[in-house]
């Protein structure tokens, strides 16, 4: 039976989707149990199996309530993006979480974001970004190493991890605007996802890395801006390629992230950024070129790939200046 105060709770709660793209079980029988213990109950969660259909059977055969309670559609490998897609377009919330199977999730994570979103101050942010920490899947330690407190940007267009791998410190104890939400674990204001929409894509299905530095960066063109809240914490075991030292990548993995990071910037680049962003931008993109062409098989067979839909490629709507862009540079 319910308290007084979770039935409050719930009777003024606004609707929110979890979707979640799985492929691999590793992880599920720990990850999804604390994703379904939240305090907030007005919630749907919404599943897309990758795997053929393995997903589905396990989470039949050792996670019963799960497999009850959620969503579950299948199909053909779509990928992170084309998954993630479908579910959006399933989903019915006004926020939609874009959540992980590799994740230990604390009980007041939707609660808790669902109130810092629908503060009157805060409707100026299309996303939400959470402190993430490095769970030790190995031997279930909740780590105190930041995993990522959101996405960063440089002036060079390097994308990377807010704190990825530093200790917690006071650093990282104060909320405050950044790039972007990682899509390892990201809440997304619904109205700000319709309003990148292109035809039936949220997220850019030609990207299989780096897609959520592109919404990231689409939803800043168009002026809604992501905020970091240190107050919710997610542990995060990164049991998928992101995790994973350069060495220890797959050719496809480095190839599409080669592949990504030209397409992200070549959509949303803008020659009206200062003269120094422009020059550290391009030559690093050069220097990707020359490392590919000499070093690498994979990055070259990224950036030819890159080259084969340049052309095709549409810029990403602008309504913001692009010194707006610009002030989020370096912040780590």
């Amino acid at each position: 039976m319910r308290s007084p105060a979770a039935a409050k709770l719930s009777s003024l709660q606004t609707k929110i989707s979890v979707g979640i793209v799985l492929f691999e079980t590793e992880f599920l029988e720990q990850s999804l149990p604390s994703l379904f213990a939240q305090n907030y109950e007005n919630v749907e969660f919404l599943f897309r199996d990758n795997s053929g259909g393995e997903v589905s059977k396990f989470l039949e055969e050792r996670l019963p309530k799960v497999f009850r309670k959620a969503k579950i559609s299948r199909g053909k490998n779509l990928f992170h993006s084309g998954g993630m897609n479908e579910l959006i377009h399933n989903s019915r919330g006004e926020y939609f979480i874009a959540a992980s199977g590799d994740m230990l999730y604390p009980p007041d994570l939707i609660s808790r974001a669902v109130a810092i979103l629908e503060k009157p101050e805060n409707q100026k942010f299309g996303s939400l970004g959470v402190k993430l920490k490095k769970w030790n899947f190995a031997n279930g330690e909740k780590t105190n190493v930041i995993d990522s407190c959101g996405i960063g940007i440089s002036k060079s267009h390097r994308f990377f991890e807010i704190g990825g791998s530093k200790k917690d410190n006071v650093k990282f104890l104060q909320s405050r605007e950044i790039f972007g939400a990682s899509c390892a674990l990201a809440i997304f204001r619904r109205k700000a996802l319709n309003e990148i929409k292109i035809g039936r894509e949220f997220f850019d299905e030609k990207l299989h890395f780096k897609n959520d530095t592109d919404i990231a960066y689409r939803l800043q063109l168009i002026g809604w801006k992501s905020l970091f809240v240190p107050e919710i914490t997610a542990w995060h075991a990164r049991g998928l390629s992101s995790g994973k030292p350069r060495s220890a990548r797959s050719n496809f993995e480095k190839e599409n992230s080669i592949f990504g990071q030209f397409v992200v910037v070549e959509k949303n680049f803008s020659e009206e950024f200062s003269w120094r962003v422009r020059f550290l931008t391009k030559l690093r993109l050069l220097a990707i070129r020359i490392f590919g062409l000499f070093f690498e098989r994979a990055a070259r067979n990224g950036f030819r790939k890159f080259e084969k839909i340049r052309e095709k490629l549409e810029k990403s709507p602008r309504k913001v200046k692009i010194e707006e862009i610009e002030r989020l540079m370096e912040i780590s």
